[in-house]
């Protein structure tokens, strides 16, 4: 009996042991884990910060050369929610400027997205607003919009304020600024 107990303690030690002395199985982190990915010439394609799969901070995106073709930011507090974010053309003038206006809520986003011709005058800019609600059963959207066009130059040619709401309205600008048309539709 006393033999049996032994072998058995013995046995349990053993077990003890040789489970101590295993390697750990392999976790993979539940915290944030940085992604790099580079061109087989040795320059760098992508760089950013995951937390499973939501982007989280700044993430940069290059060319071949080197030169950076987009920059986004994420929200760190909620992974995957875009901030801002700038694309470049091949030769780092600046080509699309996106960004989430500070006052946005949780009903309400608000985003300005610029469009750039190649030698960096603004082509257009569009704002729009996305607004959240919920009539009890369903979640729904409404969306406004503003599109402010540019010519090559610069300068304002028209802009249109479109809703989902109600009726669209378009101005036209001459060189001064000043408002020389209006139309208004259910749909231009």
């Amino acid at each position: 009996m006393k033999l049996k107990r032994h072998l058995y303690y013995t046995g349990l030690v053993l077990i003890t042991l040789i489970t101590a002395c295993s390697p750990e199985p392999k976790v993979e982190p539940e915290g944030e884990v940085l992604i790099e990915k580079s061109f087989d010439n040795g320059q760098k394609m992508i760089e950013g910060m995951k937390v499973g799969e939501d982007r989280i901070g700044t993430w940069n995106w290059y060319y071949p050369n080197g030169s950076l073709r987009k920059r986004a930011v994420y929200e760190n507090s909620y992974p995957g929610k875009l901030v801002q974010a700038q694309e470049y053309y091949s030769n780092s003038i600046l080509k699309e400027d996106t960004r989430l206006l500070p006052m946005s809520s949780a009903d309400q986003k608000t985003y300005i997205k610029s469009y750039y011709h190649i030698n960096g005058i603004k082509d257009k800019e569009v704002e729009y607003t996305i607004r959240y609600y919920s009539d009890g059963d369903r979640e729904n959207e409404t969306t406004e919009a503003i599109l402010v066009k540019y010519d090559v130059n610069g300068i304002k040619l028209y802009e249109v304020h479109d809703s989902d709401q109600s009726k669209k309205y378009r101005f036209w600008y001459d060189l001064e600024g000043n408002v020389i048309g209006k139309e208004q539709k259910d749909d231009i």
